[in-house]
């Protein structure tokens, strides 16, 4: 303890509230005490952090009398959260809650080796941990094995209890060799793709974990199976050595059919899986990444409420920062805007200095009911719930809600990415300026950030997608793909699709009657020249999709559905009455 005592020492740093800390000798500048920087000799004397304060702020003709001054100008960076009924708090850095554990302490003062590619794959998250210990054993022939125990003595039974022929048991025997452990292994190699070999246990697992898996899940059962069947063999072995069991090659084969099971239901409840090792690899073999389209639109406040969005971003996490909000009203209407770069931080610390400049900006100009949305969802749970954020990060959260409450009234909610473009482009805005910067008018933003605004107000929804494995066989519907991923054709055979496309400059005069629209098979599309709507009757499946090709603002791919619901409750939709930066249509089946 005392060897790796000023090793650990220099993690610890001291926060300041009361300032209690010694001046001198305490970790409160973040870097090692300030006593290693005097270029005076003599011993310091007692002196606490207080006594350079004045009115809760660093008190600059103190630190000139007393402080080196090479070290001044890092000391007025730190912050002072002055409170002189809470004492200096100790922060364990190296822990993200700030609270000391051994095994953080431990990967501070540890001598790190190379990662071995078989003591990765040992330990596995989906594995117990007694099953991979006893592998991190054998690895190193630390098993009580016969071989192993003839060195203090003559065993009790000096050969394997496993296999037939009577041969000398060892690790490689029980495991890999011996005839027991290779029938076990050949039963399972082959519906996984390969032959089996005899040779070493470290090479066979090796076999194994090479492999190139071919989805999310094969590789699961990649990584886990050689593990399991580890066990299944040791577990038998042991029974049939000092239990009361005899060897079984039904047993342990149902056995471990029976362990693969678990962690794939765990993993993928939704997939039905078969009992059997074979109808396993056969439908791992089958499944298929399949995508789903979600709409997502920025809802409007509540009639009295501002809506204020913002936007954090780091170019790297730890890099330069930048924060963006804007601020709307009820109707969607803009009413401001904000782009502010922020130095050197996280992307969670720019989230909420993103929000905490709207919110300031809100309180300072009079808009006291406030809905705060922000695309960070650990945001918004630090700010509504008592879960405690990183260390790093529990001061400027404080900050924040001790903000939000001189507001009459706030609100909190989440938004996905999409639903939040403006705020965001804002953010990565503030990494061209070199200071915050306003905007009071729509029309002094850049012109893709007001086109994003204007789809918002315009409450068009965007796409956001998610992807799940799912066998071949429930892929059975008609879909298009239109975003940002690879077409769900790439991945399994699917009905045919028609696509029709148009400019709304075409049918300024005239409408589109879509017919008999029940499958891709028939879709008709027809332009009519002096019908002014859409014909919905028997609109059942199709859906709309808005392309925006704007060739002056070069935003072309950003891309809506309406839903046929929704267009069905206005029967005279002319693209007449459209946003003017709408300018295509597509048609298509999902």
């Amino acid at each position: 303890m005392k060897s790796n005592k000023k090793e650990a020492e220099i993690h610890i740093y001291w926060r300041l509230h009361s300032g209690n800390s010694s001046f001198w000798w305490d970790n409160w500048l973040g870097t090692g005490n300030l006593a290693n920087h005097r270029t005076q000799g003599g011993r310091p004397g007692k002196i606490k952090v207080s006594q350079f304060w004045s009115s809760g702020q660093w008190d600059l003709q103190m630190l000139n009398n007393h402080a080196p001054a090479h070290m001044i100008p890092t000391i007025l960076q730190i912050p002072i959260y002055q409170n002189s009924q809470i004492p200096d708090q100790p922060i364990w850095k190296p822990n993200a809650s700030g609270t000391f554990t051994c095994a953080s302490a431990w990967e501070v003062v540890r001598t790190k080796r190379p990662i071995l590619v078989t003591n990765k794959m040992t330990w596995h998250k989906k594995i117990p941990f007694k099953w991979s210990f006893c592998l991190w054993r054998a690895l190193r022939n630390k098993l009580h094995t016969n071989d192993r125990v003839a060195r203090f003595g003559p065993p009790s039974v000096n050969r394997c209890v496993c296999c037939i022929n009577s041969q000398a048991e060892s690790v490689d025997h029980i495991f890999s060799r011996g005839h027991f452990a290779k029938a076990v292994w050949k039963i399972f190699t082959g519906p996984a793709g390969f032959l089996f070999e005899e040779m070493p246990l470290q090479n066979l697992l090796m076999k194994w974990w090479i492999q190139k898996p071919r989805n999310e899940i094969h590789k699961l059962l990649l990584d886990t199976f050689p593990i399991i069947i580890f066990w299944n063999l040791w577990k038998n072995k042991c029974g049939a050595k000092y239990g009361t069991k005899h060897s079984s090659m039904a047993r342990v084969v149902f056995s471990i059919n029976s362990d693969i099971n678990l962690p794939l239901k765990t993993t993928y409840p939704n997939i039905t899986w078969p009992s059997e090792w074979s109808g396993i690899c056969t439908l791992t073999e089958s499944l298929n990444f399949l995508t789903k389209s979600t709409q997502v639109c920025w809802q409007r406040p509540t009639l009295g409420l501002v809506k204020i969005n913002s936007d954090g971003s780091a170019l790297s996490n730890l890099g330069r920062m930048g924060a963006g909000a804007i601020i709307r009203n009820h109707q969607g209407d803009f009413i401001h805007a904000i782009a502010s770069p922020l130095g050197e931080g996280t992307n969670n610390l720019a989230e909420t200095e993103a929000a905490f400049l709207g919110v300031r900006w809100c309180i300072d100009n009079g808009f006291s009911k406030v809905h705060l949305e922000a695309d960070s969802a650990l945001l918004i749970h630090w700010l509504t719930s008592s879960a405690t954020p990183p260390w790093t990060l529990v001061m400027h959260i404080h900050n924040l809600k001790e903000l939000c409450q001189q507001c009459e009234s706030i609100y909190f909610s989440h938004v996905y990415r999409e639903g939040n473009a403006p705020a965001d482009s804002l953010s990565k805005l503030s990494h061209d300026l070199h200071t915050i910067t306003h905007y009071n008018n729509l029309q002094d933003l850049p012109s893709h950030i007001r086109d994003s605004e204007r789809f918002s107000k315009y409450l068009i929804p965007l796409l956001i997608h998610t992807t799940g494995m799912v066998p071949e066989s429930d892929i059975n519907i008609p879909y298009v793909h239109f975003l940002r991923t690879k077409p769900v054709d790439a991945l399994s055979p699917l009905p045919q699709y028609l696509e029709f496309t148009g400019s709304t400059d075409d049918f300024s005069d005239s409408g589109i009657s879509i017919l008999n629209a029940h499958s891709a098979e028939n879709l008709s599309i027809s332009k009519l020249a002096q019908i002014q709507q859409f014909s919905l009757q028997q609109f059942s499946t199709t859906v709309l999709l808005i392309e925006c090709r704007d060739p002056v603002v070069n935003i072309s791919g950003q891309r809506s559905l309406f839903s046929v619901k929704n267009l069905k409750q206005n029967q005279n939709t002319s693209p007449t009455s459209w946003p003017p930066f709408v300018s295509h249509l597509q048609f298509g089946f999902l």
